[in-house]
């Protein structure tokens, strides 16, 4: 579909127009909250946010608290914007909180609830 096919169907079909808008404003507000997280927190709080929106994303199914991230710890680092040693100590303050396992390639949320608690009191 060329520009001109899109620009009158969009005319047309004014339900699509609102679709498309809704769908690229939450694209934007998730690109723009992390650059936020990126520019102005720290390390450990930069992967726990991560490690939150991944979680979301992830898990369809919010009754299931262990949820699997299907990353190594060098993807995740690039995904945060860091050190993977610096994802490494996070994680083992994690590990050792009993927040997250890791496993293979796969970073596990234990417990989901008891993690986002951890996210909103100290976040």
């Amino acid at each position: 579909m060329d520009k001109q096919e899109l620009e009158q169907d969009l005319y047309q079909y004014p339900e699509l127009s609102m679709q498309m808008i809704r769908y690229m404003s939450d694209g934007l507000r998730e690109i723009t909250g992390q650059l936020r997280d990126v520019a102005l927190l720290d390390v450990y709080a930069k992967t726990v946010k991560t490690l939150e929106r991944l979680g979301r994303k992830f898990n369809t199914d919010f009754k299931r608290w262990e949820i699997e991230i299907p990353l190594t710890v060098q993807e995740f680092a690039t995904v945060v914007g860091t050190s993977r040693e610096s994802i490494s100590r996070v994680f083992s303050k994690l590990k050792k909180e009993e927040m997250i396992d890791l496993k293979s390639r796969k970073i596990i949320i234990l417990d989901w609830c008891k993690f986002c608690t951890l996210l909103h009191k100290e976040y």
